[in-house]
């Protein structure tokens, strides 16, 4: 594993130089290095394994040299201190948009405020002041503390090598900088504790952790509840209006759903509410509400599976492992959006998951059907499914 490890680094921190490249050829420069850690990934997990230690070392320090890296696969990072800057000005960022203010240098979505929950926007203010490395750091230590507090009894190295090498959670956090980061922290907490008070962070973090109030007890529900309240109640005292786009983002945007391409929107939220009333009172995992959420929903960004992922990842469920690496392949828009053009993915990347689900389920099917034909086959990589 150790060659292949080394290999591995060297890869992913050639993503240095491929920031570099010109406009209209970072995004088939990405997808490559993205299919090659994959490959590499799971083609260590046959090898012998390093020593724990060694691989939090290794995956600490990976991190945190990735940090460099310019955030290019997507410009949500500007958005983020843009809308930090406007809370130092004593502006309200639920209802300033960057257009309105003018300038040469605007965010993504000039038009529209933020969409961005309370906590989340506190953050950003923070770090507008400490800079971009300074956030990335910030969420590499957060997802290395999490891999160290869920491995640090059994010292599993196979554990920790999908908590810290898996490439979706690793160049979203380090090279993206992505807010999802935390957010999958704050939701590793909520299940492993059964905490509402985290996920309630969650919430406050981003919207979606809302769909696992089924997966906590009734006292921890209203801890949650109170939680968020209190958030938005600090944000109201502010003088923010505390909705900002979010609305429009519902009823607008669409990104990287297979659904998307067969059903009108209002029916895939009509459908995605049914789901989730009829199935309130089960007693569903909650990376099994994540993933149903996110197979409904008419956006799914690659970094949204990092939430799911941190609830659950080892042993990790076929489906979300396979799509997790496939979903990455609606990054080939970042060369059509940096020459111009709009954030929309074309339609082959969603043929490629939509025939990923396809092979995850047949290989559930297929492990189920060992284990009632033999009794002796755990389907432990199911368990979230």
């Amino acid at each position: 594993m150790g060659v292949l490890l080394v290999l591995y680094s060297l890869v992913a921190l050639s993503l240095n130089w491929v920031a570099t490249l010109t406009v209209g050829s970072r995004g088939v420069a990405y997808l490559g290095v993205h299919a090659i850690l994959t490959g590499i990934f799971f083609l260590s997990l046959r090898k012998e394994e390093l020593s724990w230690k060694t691989l939090l070392f290794w995956g600490v320090m990976l991190r945190a040299v990735l940090c460099i890296v310019p955030a290019f696969t997507s410009h949500d990072l500007d958005r983020y201190f843009w809308d930090g800057n406007l809370v130092w000005k004593g502006m309200d960022p639920y209802r300033t948009t960057p257009a309105s203010l003018g300038g040469a240098l605007l965010p993504d979505n000039p038009n529209l405020p933020t969409l961005y929950p309370p906590l989340a926007l506190a953050l950003f203010a923070i770090f507008a002041k400490l800079g971009v490395v300074a956030w990335k750091l910030f969420l590499a230590v957060a997802w290395c503390g999490i891999a160290w507090f869920d491995t640090k009894k059994e010292k599993s190295s196979i554990k920790l090598f999908w908590w810290l090498f898996f490439p979706l959670s690793l160049l979203e956090g380090s090279v993206g900088g992505h807010v999802d980061i935390l957010v999958g922290v704050g939701l590793f907490f909520a299940q492993r504790l059964r905490s509402g008070f985290a996920l309630g962070l969650s919430i406050l973090l981003k919207i979606y952790p809302v769909v696992l109030l089924p997966t906590i007890s009734r006292k921890e529900v209203l801890v949650c509840v109170g939680t968020v309240v209190l958030g938005y109640f600090a944000a109201w005292a502010m003088g923010w209006s505390a909705v900002g786009s979010f609305v429009t983002f519902l009823r607008e945007w669409s990104f990287g759903s297979p659904f998307g391409l067969l059903l009108p929107r209002g029916f895939l939220l009509l459908l995605l509410g049914a789901v989730f009333t009829l199935f309130w009172q089960r007693k569903m995992a909650a990376q099994k509400w994540c993933l149903a959420l996110f197979a409904l929903s008419p956006v799914v960004f690659p970094w949204y599976l990092v939430g799911p992922l941190a609830i659950k990842p080892f042993p990790p469920t076929s489906l979300l492992w396979i799509w997790a690496s496939l979903l990455p392949l609606t990054y080939e828009v970042i060369d059509r959006f940096d020459s111009g053009g709009g954030w929309e993915p074309k339609r082959w990347p969603l043929y490629f998951i939509t025939m990923g689900w396809a092979v995850a389920f047949l290989i559930r099917a297929r492990l189920r059907a060992r284990h009632n034909g033999h009794g002796a086959i755990a389907l432990s990589t199911e368990a979230g499914i």
